[in-house]
């Protein structure tokens, strides 16, 4: 590291969000039973997003 000024230095990092709802896309039961539903499934957009920290502050870049 110590090889490397503050300027050839930065920081990524990625993080994402979904709002879709966890659980199976289509239900599962016993046999002559049907299958029961207990939440509303929702399908949600994902919002991802990188960021890259330098001595001169921050750069983003925002996909979705």
């Amino acid at each position: 590291m110590a090889e490397y000024t503050q300027d050839q230095l930065g920081f990524l990092d990625e993080t994402s969000k979904d709002e879709k709802t966890p659980g199976w896309h289509r239900g599962r039961a016993k046999k002559g039973r049907r299958a029961k539903r207990r939440q509303v499934f929702v399908h949600g957009h994902q919002l991802l997003g990188t960021g890259l920290l330098t001595i001169d502050g921050m750069v983003t870049k925002h996909s979705g």
